[in-house]
């Protein structure tokens, strides 16, 4: 780059060389035009002198060598020669009619000059005078006799006068380096001293703060406009991209807003409006080729007419973005999100309306997302209109999840066939149904089950038996009250759950189905009649049982029951059989007070398979109870003990002897640890944990709290506040038997997760090429990473599950055909 300096001196060089060639030049033309013009003056002199000196000699008779003398200068540069016509020829060597100036002068009679080179050639004609009469006869007054040619050679003088010009212009050639040179340092001393002022400036100024930025003056008119022209556009174009980033800030996605886009986009509405006056934010949604629907969110509640407005103007730019699809004709709905301020409505004519759009509806089915805003300047108007895209990539993008959420909810919550309540729901609905009815009150449970629908299966084919089954669910639903719960428990059983049903209701209810059943007639392909008809067994809360586990056991042994004493029965629990299952119950809470007594509580240890590179990575510390004759499952053993009070003893001696074999054996992987939420919640549970880790010495981070999907949802509230000081002291929390809970989203968005077990029951349906469960292991994974969080397919039984849970990009990996829980912490496979 060139300094200013240099460039105004090799500036002025140049200049100042090219005046010097243009005045030499010009002068030098000069010079000769006003030699040319004073020797044309001193040859008249001169001819007129010659004239007066022939005519006295003529007059005095003088002979031809004294007028040939005085024809003759006397003094140079004048070469002067003349001629009598009658001679025919000059005095000089030129032949008179080959010299065309003298025919001219001689036709003429004047007086006419000529220049060749640097010598100015004068002629004069001689004229007749009376005077010449008297001495020559036979010629007239005014006749043309002879000529006088004068030259002068001015080539000496030229050349004398350019080299004195040109001596005295070298002389003077230094002086405008000179000043070029010190009028350069004077200017890039200026323009210096207004570039520190500009860079002072600028640097005083905050990153993002160009409104900071003060009038200065810099020297310089143009420097002081140019200056006031950038910081003009520097803070618009500051202030535009601030506007965009804190737009961008409020357009930004949650599990939650995912549950309510509308009710989200609402709140983006309210956010935006803080930063530009927006009257409405509206969206065009595609649900078919001639389905389209148009939200319409306003931060003000608007008038009949002043809504009309705006739908007619939302139609027509509609109409033009869309090409006259049928998007212009889409039904509007209005939401109303006011912003806490008095807005008022804009003038039809005084707003913007702004979209984007795409031309197919690639996610979410959003095609079109606008707003109204009053009237902005064009950068600001780019900027909005890239909000505009930006927010309808996340309109798509929460639509697409939200809809993605009700199917993984729905299929997650309900049996695929018969679209009824699965196991998983029925259990947490019963169990909450049981959990809310009063002292007094009455909640029923039926268990139901075909009778031979095996031989259904195998008389008339699978298809057809998937049928009957569908026309089975729908014959029970009808019969059933519209409070009833019902579910699809297995293959052929039903469960239904009969809310505030006491005995005698549950029993009519019972009664109502199986009547409906027996009548019911499903005609087979071949057209033959196929009916059947069911065995049934009940209870009742409280006169069979205090839990929703003794009341299905109850009633699943009058299921049995009732097939065994010959089908299509309806059997009653009798006090006998209550009281004998009390026992048994009773029987294991004396096995949890003598396992804690005699010390019998033992880990076991499950590995857990990282699936990217088939490495142990953790183990899952499950509860046994050695007895001499057995080893007992925990299973077997939490409902009692959480009935009992016992499940945080429990569970802390579980994790005392754990923390004790990982330090023993030196071992470096996560331990998942089941807690029940009754102990995360009790209030002396985080100090002794943290006791028992600053005692064994194992690190907060290799520590893996576990709880279940339904114990997670049905404690939330309680959960969050001791989970947050678990994830503070450096644990980490998993959820167990993820996707069978109602809303398996709450925990997501409330409580602190970093890993995800997905329940078995949909990893052993990928192995059966169920593509809903694929679908549902498909989005989790995607979910749970989209959250950062890490996932762990349960149940894994076989190679099949296996590589199908390892192309769903699930991380790890648990399960019999892995391995098998026991004492010890294993390092590989």
């Amino acid at each position: 780059m060139k300094k200013l300096r240099t460039f105004v001196v090799a500036t002025t060089a140049a200049a100042s060389i090219v005046v010097f060639a243009c005045v030499y030049y010009f002068i030098s033309l000069g010079q000769v035009d006003v030699a040319t013009d004073q020797a044309q003056d001193a040859s008249s002199d001169l001819a007129d002198a010659t004239f007066a000196c022939f005519s006295q000699l003529m007059n005095r008779g003088a002979t031809a060598l004294e007028i040939e003398q005085c024809a003759t200068p006397r003094y140079s540069p004048f070469t002067v020669a003349h001629f009598h016509s009658d001679q025919g020829l000059t005095a000089g060597s030129t032949p008179l009619e080959d010299d065309p100036l003298t025919q001219s002068v001689l036709a003429t009679k004047t007086r006419q000059t000529a220049r060749s080179g640097h010598v100015v050639r004068s002629l004069y004609p001689l004229l007749v005078t009376e005077s010449c009469l008297k001495c020559h006869s036979g010629y007239s007054v005014g006749e043309v006799v002879g000529a006088l040619d004068i030259r002068q050679d001015l080539g000496p003088v030229v050349d004398h006068s350019h080299h004195e010009l040109l001596v005295r212009l070298l002389l003077l050639a230094p002086l405008p380096i000179v000043m070029a040179i010190l009028l350069s340092l004077v200017l890039s001393h200026r323009i210096r001293r207004s570039m520190r002022l500009l860079e002072e400036n600028f640097q005083s100024v905050e990153p993002g703060a160009a409104a900071g930025l003060i009038k200065v003056d810099l020297g310089f008119e143009e420097f002081n406009g140019l200056y006031d022209l950038v910081v003009n556009k520097l803070v618009e174009t500051t202030e535009n991209l601030r506007f965009h980033l804190r737009a961008l800030e409020r357009l930004t996605t949650t599990p939650r807003a995912a549950e309510s886009w509308i009710d989200e986009l609402g709140h983006v509405l309210q956010e935006l409006n803080t930063l530009v006056p927006i009257e409405v934010i509206f969206t065009l949604s595609e649900h078919g080729s001639h389905d389209h629907e148009v939200i319409v969110l306003w931060s003000m509640e608007p008038g009949v007419s002043r809504r009309e407005a705006v739908e007619a103007k939302i139609r027509a730019a509609l109409l033009t973005t869309l090409h006259g699809r049928s998007g212009a004709n889409a039904h509007f709905v209005h939401r109303f999100f006011p912003n806490g301020h008095d807005t008022q409505a804009m003038p039809t004519e005084s707003f913007t309306l702004m979209l984007a759009s795409r031309d197919a509806p690639y996610v979410g089915h959003i095609l079109v997302a606008g707003m109204t805003i009053k009237s902005i300047d064009k950068d600001r108007q780019e900027v909005v209109h890239s909000v505009l895209r930006s927010m309808l990539d996340l309109v798509g993008s929460l639509q697409a999840v939200h809809d993605s959420m009700k199917r993984l909810e729905f299929h997650a919550t309900r049996d695929t066939l018969t679209n009824l309540y699965n196991q998983k729901l029925f259990w947490m609905l019963f169990e909450q149904e049981i959990e809310r009815t009063s002292e007094d009150g009455h909640t029923g449970i039926i268990l139901l089950g075909l009778d031979a629908f095996k031989v259904i299966n195998d008389t008339y084919g699978h298809p057809f038996g998937d049928r009957f089954l569908k026309r089975v669910a729908e014959e029970i639903a009808t019969a059933i009250r519209g409070e009833d719960v019902l579910a699809r428990y297995g293959s052929d059983i039903f469960a239904i759950c009969c809310v505030g049903a006491n005995l005698e209701d549950t029993f009519q209810i019972a009664q109502r189905v199986a009547f409906a059943l027996k009548e019911l007639e499903v005609l087979a392909d071949d057209g033959s009649p196929v009916r059947t008809t069911s065995s049934v067994g009940l209870a009742v809360y409280p006169n069979h049982g205090s839990s929703p586990r003794e009341l299905f056991s109850i009633a699943d042994d009058q299921l049995v029951e009732a097939k065994t004493a010959g089908k299509n029965r309806i059997n009653i629990p009798t006090n006998e059989q209550v009281q004998r299952f009390t026992e048994v119950a009773g029987g294991i809470g004396g096995l949890i007070r003598r396992a804690l007594s005699n010390d019998l509580i033992v880990p076991y240890f499950q590995p857990i398979l990282g699936l990217a590179d088939n490495r142990i990575v953790a183990h899952e510390v499950l509860m046994r109870v050695q007895l001499p004759e057995r080893l007992v499952d925990a299973g077997e053993l939490i409902e009692a003990a959480e009935t009992t009070r016992l499940i945080t003893k429990m569970d802390l001696i579980v994790l005392d002897k754990a923390l004790a074999h990982a330090k023993q054996s030196n071992y470096p992987g996560q331990l998942y640890v089941n807690m029940s939420p009754k102990s995360l919640v009790y209030p002396e549970f985080l100090a002794e944990v943290l006791n028992l880790v600053a005692l064994h010495g194992v690190a907060p981070k290799q520590i893996v709290f576990e709880i279940t999907e339904r114990e997670a949802v049905q404690s939330i509230g309680l959960l969050k506040g001791f989970l947050d000081g678990l994830k503070a002291k450096g644990f980490f929390f998993a959820i167990d038997d993820f996707g069978v809970g109602f809303s398996s989203l709450q925990y997501l968005r409330r409580l602190p997760v970093d890993i995800l077990k997905i329940d078995g029951e949909f990893i052993k349906e990928i192995a059966n090429n169920k593509s809903s469960d694929r679908a549902i292991v498909l989005s989790v994974t995607a979910l749970a990473k989209g959250m950062g969080i890490r996932t762990v397919a349960e149940a894994v039984e076989d190679e099949v599950s296996l590589q199908a849970v390892k192309m769903c990009g699930v991380d790890y990996g648990q399960g019999y055909h892995i391995a098998r829980p026991g004492p010890e912490l294993r390092r590989r496979l």
